[in-house]
């Protein structure tokens, strides 16, 4: 099972990681053709295709081991286990990981939590606001509140002002806070996957221009006022990660953000067609992630075998090396289940002790194998796999020597 969510969880991250890179260099000319606010919804494409990737491929008839009955002279027993630790390793890894990222995050939220706590309620322009109790924090949105610095009234003008309100504003009305959380609690799930802490910096950056862009596109006298609002903020202290930041994050963000906000907004009809855009991509993006999974075998629950190996059969194949040595061996086998119910392209999965033959004598013993195939409205299932456990054992004394 751990196997299993491993593989689960890589599928996941190579097909979201594939995203990620597509959306890097789709989301500049999507901005250009169709508006920040379409280069921004890009973001939804990632997460698609790695839920898709975990949905299952139809795989006809479930799994299930198979136990030999036992033989008269050299009984079989059921599968052993491999013993291996990695898997629980890696989920440890994993896990431990997923907890020390939380433990970062829970800490940055809580501390600004607890300072904005000195903070009081206040009116801004008819809007209701918190008011932090130090210059450096906000303005921001914080849950459902518009976190705004003690010296707000004295550092901007009324223009500047009613710029940051809209801004923030915006950020309440798309929900952008719990977009936030939620980047916040896949970059702990996947804090392996550096593309995933380098998607939701991009994501950060491509929402604060798709509020820019619809704050102008209302309000286009405010663009110049806006520009001069975000030159006075470049001091303000870090915001946790269920947040949103008015500030830039470095100068290369705040020139393009001033740059774009020149930038005419896109007409009714691109927007559209820009919408259609989004989803047809999205769409295919989803179906490339569940087509390009690996095909799933088929295999078959309770076997109902017409014919196996009886002890005669196994004496016969018991490796000579083998019995010469006194040497007892196990091997895991997987065959496919011809339309006829017999055994084919069979592989040994695991054999212990090796080169002592066991693997060799189990593939000649497959012939021995016939199963009464399973059926779906009546019709044979072909193609099917089953896994066979076989256990050697020498009868009487000749295993002490």
């Amino acid at each position: 099972m751990i196997v299993d969510a491993l593989h689960l969880v890589a599928g996941a991250n190579l097909a979201g990681s594939a995203a990620i890179g597509a959306v890097i260099l789709l989301r500049g000319p999507v901005r250009s053709a169709f508006g920040a606010s379409a280069a921004y919804r890009l973001w939804a494409i990632p997460p698609i295709m790695a839920l898709a990737a975990l949905v299952p491929a139809p795989t006809g008839v479930p799994v299930a081991p198979i136990v030999l009955a036992a033989a008269s002279r050299l009984p079989t027993v059921a599968a052993f286990a491999s013993g291996s630790l990695w898997p629980a390793a890696l989920a440890g890894a994993w896990g431990l990981g997923v907890i020390l990222c939380a433990a970062v995050f829970g800490t940055r939220q809580f501390r600004f939590a607890s300072a904005l706590g000195a903070g009081s309620p206040a009116q801004v322009g008819g809007t209701a606001v918190v008011r932090a109790p130090r210059s450096d924090m906000g303005p921001a949105v914080v849950g459902r509140a518009i976190v705004l610095p003690i010296d707000f009234e004295a550092r901007f003008t009324p223009a500047e002002q009613a710029a940051i309100i809209a801004h923030e504003a915006q950020h309440l009305a798309r929900g952008d806070v719990l977009a936030n959380a939620v980047v916040a609690l896949v970059q702990c799930l996947c804090w392996f996957n550096p593309l995933v802490h380098l998607a939701a910096h991009w994501i950060r950056f491509d929402q604060e221009l798709a509020c820019d862009a619809a704050v102008i596109a209302q309000r286009p006298a405010l663009w110049r006022p806006y520009a001069e609002a975000l030159l006075k903020t470049q001091t303000v202290a870090a915001i946790p990660p269920a947040a949103c930041a008015w500030r830039a994050r470095a100068f290369p963000a705040l020139r393009d953000r001033i740059r774009l906000l020149k930038q005419r907004a896109p007409s009714r009809p691109r927007r559209i067609l820009g919408v259609l855009f989004l989803a047809v991509l999205t769409f295919a993006g989803g179906y490339a992630a569940w087509a390009a999974q690996p095909a799933r075998v088929r295999t078959v629950v309770d076997p109902d075998w017409s014919s196996k190996p009886d002890g005669d059969t196994m004496a016969r194949y018991y490796p000579a090396k083998a019995a010469d040595f006194g040497k007892e061996g196990m091997v895991v086998m997987n065959c496919r289940v011809e339309r006829t119910g017999v055994l084919s392209a069979c592989a040994i999965r695991r054999e212990t002790p090796r080169d002592f033959g066991f693997g060799k004598a189990s593939l000649r013993m497959a012939a021995s194998f016939r199963m009464r195939p399973k059926s779906v409205s009546g019709m044979p299932v072909a193609g099917a796999s089953v896994t066979i456990p076989i256990t050697f054992r020498l009868a009487g004394d000749a295993g002490k020597r």
